[in-house]
């Protein structure tokens, strides 16, 4: 009644009615038509299509191509009693088959038929679901695997968290591969499982291969599943469970080649055992199959958004321009390759390279290098392979680049550090690898001091900065880091690394990390224990700079500037630069060592935008130096912290000609005072004690809320003040500094006339005093 006359339900509602029916379907009678479709609304295994421009991101694999993989949290549906799989191993299929693969579990957890996959946001969080029809419900998280001794009728359960009488299931070392196999498109996953039996220390190598199915029946599809197991202990015996079900959908189901019948492992369980065919290996090859011809899919409809251009005004001394690139990118960390390409990563899961095809110098045209990570946030080239960090682990993708050919999507895949707390929250962030030299691997992680009910086994080393071994053991050099989502070196080879205001940190901060150090913000882990600084405040390290809030909000990337090259007699040469994501613009530090610590000061490195002012960043995020000097500075706008859509841009900052013009270049401590040097002499024409500076001080003191207000400010007198002799040093004598304020340094009139003066602010931290 309502489709067909909506005034007749609610009169006066101007809605769409149906009454012209679908021509050749069902006898052409809109009736049974709106009746058909009703039905369909109301059947619970029914799956609507996906929208595609309701989605972040919808994927679909199209006939001959080859799988398509997505490792970012997914979130099941409630035919499987919902939950996630925080790490992920999605594949789908070109003949509509899409299987969900818990890496920490050894186990498929969904099988779906039609298309592959979608991503949507929630809030700030970002999940995917398998966008098919579900074929078999209720799989559950139990690990398939199960072990036996051959004497015994009594099959042995894995679990990661194993319960008296089972096996723990701890696998690691994951690794997979697009092809070459017997077919083209076979995909190839490995991983290892340690295995105490019997009192001697095992290795099970798991070689997963899948493929779909070839089958001259037009009305049956599905995929194989080829395992095979090396290092199984003398006179043990593996098994597969399978799903024991009878309300698939279409005829779905597990067949064995052979078309053998699956043995009991337990009550409502049964499976296959592996046949041996080595000594020390055992095989299983299984089809999934189901009553349906194989899906033809369609790429989704692209949506041609016009990519952001022109220059913006942002830093004095350069010219700033936005690169040509679609704005569906969220760049969040960016690289190079041997041969000078632009690599970066996506917050939706990309990592992208892009050429510049038109000679301008501005990157034009982007290659996918990979999809489906789960927000990546680092990116380091390693020889002629890249590290990509995302939430779940550091990934290496082998033999991506190389100097003498473009970057390759042709690529294995290796889990190269893992081990840390992990599941679907939206703060899991993994942050780095940077290194320095030849150094070790240096990673950031998330903290989850907020999720006092996370599980213990997903609390391990979250708010930590780790070192990283040649073994792969994780090392913390830093602890109770809030969200360190900037790491870098310097020229000197000292590590820092941003963390963001709330709670503990009153501030944003900028920490120099060295081993041992605990920051302030204690994670679950830590207040689980004594030694926190929660507890004992005196092991708290203070921060090098805080960073004044509310004028920064939201401080992320992280890097220095050269020291060498074109960046020599650059007066900005070896510092430090932030990018502050929710004002918009750039800051700078510079570094001092006061008794043997380091302390130092913050300044805007680019102007600070008005509220609606179009003419600058987006949100920066992520920046860095290519190896011709230029600053590349990665912007997202995200809708689950702004609100609107989804989007990014990457803005190119190259040096105009001409000096910089004048503008405070850096504040020094001295043991009576500070020193503020210019980028450029004083005007000749403007006395020492003529300009103003108006200094406050002030600190902060946590009491428990997530927000803090200042407290002791004061505005201490400056008795004198001295110019050198090339005008370029002002020296300011002040009796009353304090340890453990902030000194905020505001300048008014330096500039000569008809000039500018920027920076002309500054944020001194006091943690010491000089003797």
């Amino acid at each position: 009644r309502w489709c067909r006359s909506p005034l007749r339900i609610v009169p006066g509602m101007e809605m769409p009615n149906y009454q012209r029916p679908v021509p050749n379907l069902l006898d052409e009678d809109v009736v049974k038509q709106l009746a058909l479709v009703w039905r369909a609304l109301q059947d619970p295994k029914f799956t609507a299509p996906t929208n595609p421009s309701q989605v972040e991101q919808f994927l679909t694999v199209v006939p001959r191509s080859a799988p398509r993989i997505v490792r970012d949290v997914f979130e099941l549906p409630a035919t499987h009693d919902g939950g996630y799989v925080a790490r992920s191993y999605a594949v789908g299929f070109n003949n509509g088959h899409s299987v969900l693969f818990d890496l920490d579990r050894g186990s498929v957890r969904q099988w779906a038929y039609g298309d592959f996959a979608r991503q949507r946001a929630e809030g700030k969080s970002w999940f995917w679901d398998l966008a098919g029809n579900d074929l078999v419900p209720n799989l559950n998280s139990a690990v398939e695997w199960r072990l036996r001794d051959q004497t015994t009728d009594s099959w042995l359960r894995f679990s990661p968290t194993p319960a008296e009488g089972e096996l723990p299931f701890r696998p690691r070392g994951w690794a997979y591969l697009i092809g070459p196999g017997r077919h083209d498109h076979d995909l190839t996953l490995t991983y290892e499982v340690p295995l105490e039996w019997k009192g001697e220390s095992h290795l099970l190598v798991i070689q997963e291969i899948w493929t779909t199915v070839s089958t001259l029946q037009e009305s049956l599809s599905g995929w194989v599943r080829s395992v095979k197991v090396t290092g199984v202990p003398t006179g043990a015996e593996l098994a597969l469970r399978i799903p024991v079900t009878e309300s698939t959908a279409y005829g779905a189901r597990l067949q064995h080649p052979r078309r053998q019948e699956p043995v009991p492992l337990a009550e409502n369980e049964a499976g296959y055992i592996l046949e041996r065919v080595a000594d020390g290996d055992a095989a299983l090859e299984l089809n999934y199959l189901c009553d349906l011809p194989a899906y033809t899919a369609i790429n989704p409809p692209v949506i041609e958004t016009p990519p952001p251009q022109g220059q913006i005004d942002v830093l004095p001394g350069y010219v700033g321009e936005r690169l040509p690139l679609p704005p569906q990118i969220m760049p969040t960390s960016l690289a190079w390759s041997p041969q000078g390409w632009l690599l970066f990563t996506s917050l939706k899961g990309h990592v992208f390279v892009a050429e510049d095809t038109t000679g301008d110098g501005l990157e034009d045209r982007l290659q996918v290098l990979e999809e489906g990570l789960a927000a990546p946030f680092g990116l380091l080239v390693d020889g002629n392979d890249l590290l990509v960090a995302h939430k779940p682990e550091i990934l290496r993708l082998a033999n991506a680049i190389g100097a003498d050919r473009r970057p390759s999507v042709e690529t294995r895949r290796r889990v190269e550090l893992f081990g840390w707390g992990y599941n679907e929250n939206y703060h899991d962030w993994t942050t780095g690898p940077v290194r320095n030299g030849n150094g070790p691997l240096i990673i950031g992680l998330g903290s989850d001091y907020s999720q006092p009910k996370r599980p213990l086994s997903d609390q391990h080393l979250r708010g930590s900065v780790l070192e990283a071994t040649p073994s792969g053991e994780l090392i913390p050099l830093g602890r109770e880091l809030r969200y360190p989502m900037g790491l870098a070196y310097d020229a000197q080879g000292r590590l820092f690394a941003t963390d963001q205001q709330g709670v503990q940190n009153t501030f944003n901060e900028l920490n120099h990390i060295t081993a041992g150090r605990r920051y302030g913000v204690p994670g679950q882990e830590e207040l689980r224990g004594s030694e926190n600084s929660t507890e004992v405040p005196a092991s708290h390290t203070p921060a090098a700079v805080q960073i004044p809030h509310p004028w920064t909000r939201s401080v992320n990337g992280l890097f220095f500037l050269p020291t060498d090259g074109v960046y020599e007699g650059n007066p900005f040469a070896g510092h430090g630069i932030g990018c502050e994501y929710n004002t918009r613009f750039l800051l700078r530090f510079t570094l001092q060592e006061v008794d043997g610590e380091l302390q130092g000061a913050v300044y805007p490195f680019t102007r600070i935008p008005a509220e609606n002012d179009l003419n600058t960043f987006l949100g920066p995020m992520c920046g860095g130096v290519a190896p011709n000097g230029d600053i590349y500075i990665g912007s997202i706008h995200d809708s689950g912290w702004l609100g609107g859509l989804n989007t990014g841009e990457i803005v190119r900052l190259r040096r105009a000609d001409g000096p910089i013009p004048n503008g405070l270049r850096e504040v020094r401590l001295t043991a009576d005072g500070f020193e503020l040097e210019l980028i450029q002499p004083l005007a000749a024409g403007i006395a020492a004690d003529q300009p103003q500076i108006a200094l406050t001080g002030y600190t902060r003191k946590w009491s428990g809320s997530y927000a803090t207000p200042d407290s002791d400010r004061y505005s201490p007198e400056i008795a004198a003040r001295g110019l050198s002799l090339d005008r370029r040093l002002l020296r300011l004598q002040i009796a009353d500094l304090r340890p453990g304020f902030v000194y905020e340094i505001q300048l008014s009139g330096f500039a000569a006339e008809g000039e500018s003066f920027f920076p002309d602010f500054a944020a001194y931290t006091v943690n010491r005093k000089l003797p």
